[in-house]
C-alpha cells in the first residue's frame, strides 16, 4: 500500500443524471464542501497536497446500465500511482456503479502501483478494504438499479396516461409544446404526409421499394435527415404506429384503460390500404426466396431452362447500354464455351410454342387433365399450401406465446425481455393474419386457359398481357416440363447470342402415369 509521506492526491467529481437537472455548481460545491465527509475534509483530514482535478462531464453516467465513455474517471485511474499517489471521491457511486467489476479494478491498480483509493466510507489502506469494499461498490450499483426501476415505472406511468415520454418525433408528425411538458399534442404534418400517401398509390399499383424511392430523390422529397430515401428506410414507415397515429413504448402500442391503442393523430393511410401493402411485401419476400441468388420475379421462366449439360441456366442482368431487350440473359455458369442466350428473346420462343400447345388441347383428354393439373398446382398451392402453414404457425406462435406469457407472470421473465418478447410476437401474428386473409380463392378452369391462348401471348387486352410477371412464369410452367438450350459457338466462348428457335428443346407436360399419381397421392397426405 502507499506509504504515508506520498502526499499528492488527484480528486474526481461527477454530476449525476438527476443533479444535472437542478444545476452542477450546487453539486460540485456539496462534493468539495468542507465537511468530515467532503472531498475537503477528506484532504484535511489525510494531509494530502491537490495536484490535479478531474471533473467529468456533467450529466455523465457511472451506472452499469450506461454504455456512455468516462473519460475523466479513466485518466484518472492512468494517472493513479504515477502522476499521484491517491485518488479522492467524495462517495463510491461517483466514481463507480458498476459494483464489483470496478472494486477489482481500483483493487489491482492500487496493489500494483503502490497507490491509494479514499472515498468517504472507505480507504484502500485501511483492514476493511477487503472485506467491505466488495460490498460497497455492489450497494452503490444496487442502489442504481433501483433507481432505474424508479425511474422506468414513472415513464411507464406516464406512457400509459398517455403521456410524453421522450424520444425522437415521427417524421409524418409535428408537436405541439403545451404547459405540461409529459402531455404535448399531437398533429399530421401534411407535407411529409402527402408523399406518403403517393408512395402508398405507388405500392398498391405494384411498384417496388426502391422505385418510389427513385420517385422521392427525382423529386428533392428528402428523409428526415435531409438524405436520400433507401428502399429500407421506406419500408419502415409503413410499419411504424406513427402512419396509424399511435405511439409504442418499450416495444408495446401504448393504449387506454379500455385496452384499446390511443389515437394520437388522424391515420395517414387507411388501415385496409396499409393491410394490402403489409401483405403483398410478405408474398414478394417469399417469392424472392425462390431459386438460387437471383430473383425469380426477374424472369418468366428461370425455373425450367437447362443448359444442355443437364444444368440448370441463371438470368443475369447484362449492359444497361444495350438496348431494353437484350440486358438481360439466360447463361449456363459451368459451360466453356458459354452457353447464353437473351431472355426476351428465349422467352417469346417459348411463349409461342406454349400457346400453340394450349390451343391443340382437347376439352376431355388426360392430357387437359395434366395441364389443368399443373395449372392448379402453381397458382393455388402454392398460395392454399401457404395458408394452411402460415395458420398452422399463427397457431404455434399463439400457444408458444401463452406459455411465455405464464413464465412471465410467474417471474421467471424479467419486464425488458418480456417487452421485446411481446413485440416479436405481436407483429408476426399481425402479419400471418393479413397474409392469410388476403390469399385469393382458385379460379382456374379450361376456359382459362383458351382465354390466355386466345389473342397470343402479348396481344393487347388479352388476359396475358394482364399478368403480373410471375403469373406469366405460373402458366409456362404449368403447360411446359423443361426447355434446354444449346446455343454453344466454339469460336467464342463468351458469346451471348440469340436463339435459334432449331437450338432450343421444348419438353411440354405428359399425363401422369399411375406410379407418379400414387407418388403423388402419397406426397399430398404427408403435407396435410
Amino acid at each position: 500500500m502507499t506509504n504515508m509521506h506520498k502526499l499528492r492526491a488527484a480528486i474526481y467529481l461527477r454530476v449525476s443524471t438527476e443533479e444535472h437537472r437542478e444545476g452542477e455548481v450546487r453539486s460540485y460545491e456539496r462534493q468539495r464542501s468542507g465537511s468530515a465527509n467532503g472531498i475537503n475534509g477528506l484532504v484535511e483530514q489525510h494531509k494530502l497536497k491537490v495536484v490535479h482535478e478531474f471533473i467529468e462531464e456533467d450529466g455523465t453516467s457511472a451506472s452499469r446500465q450506461s454504455t456512455n465513455a468516462r473519460p475523466q474517471w479513466e485518466a484518472a485511474l492512468a494517472g493513479l500511482g504515477y502522476d499521484y499517489d491517491v485518488l479522492v471521491s467524495e462517495e463510491i457511486s461517483r466514481a463507480s456503479r458498476k459494483g464489483i467489476d470496478d472494486f477489482q479494478r481500483i483493487d489491482k491498480i492500487c496493489r500494483e502501483r503502490d497507490a491509494r483509493f479514499i472515498s468517504s466510507v472507505i480507504d484502500t489502506a485501511s483492514n476493511e478494504w477487503s472485506l467491505v469494499g466488495p460490498l460497497l461498490f455492489e450497494l452503490a450499483a444496487r442502489e442504481t438499479d433501483q433507481l432505474s426501476k424508479r425511474v422506468k415505472g414513472g415513464m411507464s406511468t406516464i406512457a400509459a396516461k398517455g403521456g410524453w415520454v421522450g424520444g425522437p418525433i415521427p417524421f409524418m408528425w409535428n408537436i405541439n409544446r403545451t404547459g405540461d411538458v409529459n402531455h404535448p399534442t399531437f398533429s399530421l404534418n401534411e407535407d411529409v404526409c402527402y408523399w406518403i400517401r403517393q408512395a402508398a398509390i405507388k405500392l398498391l399499383e405494384g411498384e417496388s421499394y426502391h422505385e418510389v424511392a427513385q420517385f422521392f430523390t427525382d423529386n428533392d422529397f428528402m428523409n428526415h435527415s435531409g438524405k436520400r430515401w433507401s428502399s429500407k428506410a421506406l419500408r419502415s414507415m409503413f410499419y411504424k404506429p406513427a402512419i396509424l397515429g399511435q405511439r409504442q413504448y418499450k416495444g408495446n402500442i401504448i393504449c387506454g384503460e379500455d385496452g384499446k391503442p390511443i389515437q394520437y393523430t388522424p391515420t395517414v393511410v387507411d388501415p385496409d390500404v396499409l393491410t394490402q401493402i403489409r401483405a403483398n411485401h410478405i408474398r414478394k419476400g417469399s417469392l424472392n426466396k425462390e431459386g438460387s441468388g437471383v430473383n425469380p420475379q426477374a424472369t418468366r421462366i428461370l425455373q425450367i431452362v437447362e443448359c444442355c449439360c443437364g444444368r440448370k441456366m441463371v438470368a443475369s442482368g447484362g449492359n444497361k447500354n444495350e438496348p431494353r431487350q437484350r440486358r438481360s440473359f439466360y447463361r449456363c455458369n459451368l459451360c466453356t464455351p458459354s452457353n447464353a442466350v437473351y431472355g426476351e428473346e428465349l422467352e417469346d420462343i417459348v411463349a409461342l410454342a406454349a400457346f400453340q400447345f394450349i390451343s391443340q388441347l382437347e376439352a376431355d383428354s388426360d392430357l387437359t387433365t395434366a395441364v389443368l393439373s399443373a395449372m392448379a398446382e402453381r397458382f393455388t398451392p402454392g398460395e392454399q399450401h401457404r395458408s394452411k402453414v402460415a395458420s398452422a404457425e399463427l397457431v404455434e406462435i399463439k400457444h408458444r406465446f401463452s406459455k411465455l406469457r405464464r413464465s412471465y407472470m410467474l417471474g421467471e421473465v424479467d419486464d425488458e425481455e418480456w417487452a421485446e418478447i411481446q413485440q416479436v410476437a405481436k407483429d408476426r401474428m399481425w402479419d400471418l393474419e393479413a397474409e392469410v386473409s388476403l390469399i385469393p380463392p382458385p379460379a382456374l378452369s379450361l376456359n382459362d386457359l383458351w382465354d390466355f391462348e386466345e389473342n397470343g401471348p402479348i396481344g393487347e387486352g388479352s388476359v396475358w398481357a394482364s399478368l403480373s410477371k410471375h403469373r406469366k412464369r405460373d402458366v409456362l410452367q404449368s403447360v411446359i416440363k423443361k426447355v434446354i438450350v444449346d446455343v454453344k459457338d466454339p469460336a467464342k466462348s463468351r458469346l451471348v447470342a440469340s436463339a435459334p428457335e432449331g437450338r432450343v428443346t421444348i419438353e411440354f407436360v405428359q399425363p401422369q402415369t399411375k406410379t407418379e399419381k400414387a407418388e403423388k397421392t402419397n406426397q399430398l397426405a404427408e403435407v396435410l
